[in-house]
Order: structure tokens, then C-alpha cells, then sequence
């Protein structure tokens, strides 16, 4: 079975405990953007399908902090460097909130984006698939 934690590593840095690290690699693409290109970071739409089906349609505006508000607390623990990701977590649609709750399946194709950075899409494979090509 495969899982999705929609549970925020920004929750894990608020209470103190051990953040854990994300190695951007396979998240560089589509693109990163200068703060000359997105003129208003607080009001990007973004969203998240599988298999087509829209799951989380959101925006920005929603995050329960401001970006500089975050930086800064970040930057409190940890070195910031340019292409470092920051995890704030996820916008209401996340599966196993649902009722019944929705799983992704081996082979699920995830679709997702942010306005003005463009899109990216992975397909779900098992534990026991990994290393194998999917069609």
C-alpha cells in the first residue's frame, strides 16, 4: 500500500522536535522563480489531481503564515540555501481524510502545479515495484 502524509514538517520545527530533511532532487522541475517573476507570492493558485480528478484546489492566500513570517522562523534553525525546499504542508483534499478514505495505487498518475511555476506530475509505485518501469 502506498501512503501520502499530508502532516507538516513545519509542524515538526514548531514543537521542538527533529526537522526532518527533504533532498529536492526529483522536486527542481518545473522551474524555480525569481521574486521579480512572481509579483505576489501570497495569491498563487495551486492544485493537485489524480488520475484526473482534482483532489486539492487551493491558493497561497490560504497559508496560515506569511512566506518572509516562515523564512525567518526557518532560518532560525537551520542555513537556508538557494533551491532549499520548505514544506508547509497541504491544503484540505488529502485521501486518507476522506470518507472512505483514498489511497494511492501502484500506477496512480499524480498530477500538480502552482500558477506562474508551471507543472509536475509522478506516477505512484509500490515498495515492491520500485526500480521497474511503468508504462
Amino acid at each position: 500500500m502506498i501512503t501520502v502524509s499530508g502532516h507538516s514538517r513545519w509542524s515538526a520545527a514548531v514543537n521542538g522536535s527533529r526537522a526532518r530533511v527533504v533532498t529536492p532532487s526529483r522536486l527542481s522541475d518545473p522551474s524555480w522563480a525569481t521574486t521579480d517573476e512572481i509579483k505576489d507570492p501570497h495569491h498563487l493558485r495551486l492544485w493537485l489531481t489524480v488520475n484526473g480528478t482534482t483532489m486539492q484546489d487551493s491558493n497561497t492566500s490560504d497559508l496560515i503564515f506569511r512566506i518572509p513570517f516562515i523564512l525567518s522562523d526557518v532560518s532560525q534553525f537551520m542555513t537556508l540555501v538557494p533551491g532549499d525546499v520548505i514544506s508547509t504542508g497541504t491544503p484540505e483534499g488529502v485521501g486518507f481524510g476522506l470518507k472512505p478514505p483514498r489511497y494511492l495505487k501502484h500506477g496512480d498518475l499524480v498530477e500538480f502545479g502552482i500558477e506562474g511555476l508551471g507543472t509536475a506530475r509522478q506516477r505512484a509505485v509500490t515498495y515492491e515495484e520500485r526500480g521497474k518501469t511503468i508504462a
